[in-house]
């Protein structure tokens, strides 16, 4: 969750490649597809709801505009994560390219319904396709970012049986 508060500060923030390419840079999703792959529990959600509040707290949207498709996006991607194939860095880029897109057009008509209405067209679709482009580009990077957080902060599992694998007896023939 920490990732993704860091992720939309970074977005709110860091102007330059917003003046440079005209479009936010999607590290939201991208966190929110490496949360819904690679956490062992539910904590997708947390990413979702966090996220989506502070991100509608930056922008203009209106509050809590962005929990919905934030949620919808990653219980798709949580009740299908033993399909993807996480640990392909193209297939991450993939799905975070989709999730971005996934976010972005749902997110359209709750705007359009309860906030000021965005400006249709081509500069429209030019955000939307940036902000997919960028993801795909993020996502390995969080992938890899989560993996060595986890290795670094959580205790590694333990084997539970009860048979020591260094103490089995081999037996061939002779």
């Amino acid at each position: 969750m920490a990732l993704a508060l860091l992720a939309v500060f970074l977005t709110a923030v860091w102007g330059a490649p917003r003046r440079w390419l005209g479009a936010p840079l999607g590290f939201l999703p991208a966190v929110l597809v490496g949360a819904a792959l690679d956490m062992r529990t539910e904590g997708w959600r947390w990413v979702a709801v966090a996220g989506g509040l502070a991100a509608d707290t930056f922008s203009l949207n209106p509050l809590g505009a962005s929990i919905l498709p934030l949620y919808v996006t990653g219980a798709f991607l949580r009740t299908r994560h033993d399909l993807w194939l996480g640990e392909l860095p193209f297939a991450q880029a993939v799905l975070g390219a989709g999730a971005a897109w996934a976010v972005a057009l749902l997110t359209l008509p709750l705007v359009m319904t309860f906030g000021e209405p965005p400006v249709l067209g081509l500069p429209l679709a030019w955000r939307i396709g940036v902000f997919g482009l960028s993801a795909a580009a993020l996502t390995p990077v969080v992938f890899a970012l989560n993996r060595r957080l986890d290795r670094w902060l959580a205790h590694p599992e333990l084997d539970l049986s009860s048979f020591r694998t260094d103490r089995e007896i081999v037996r061939t023939r002779r």
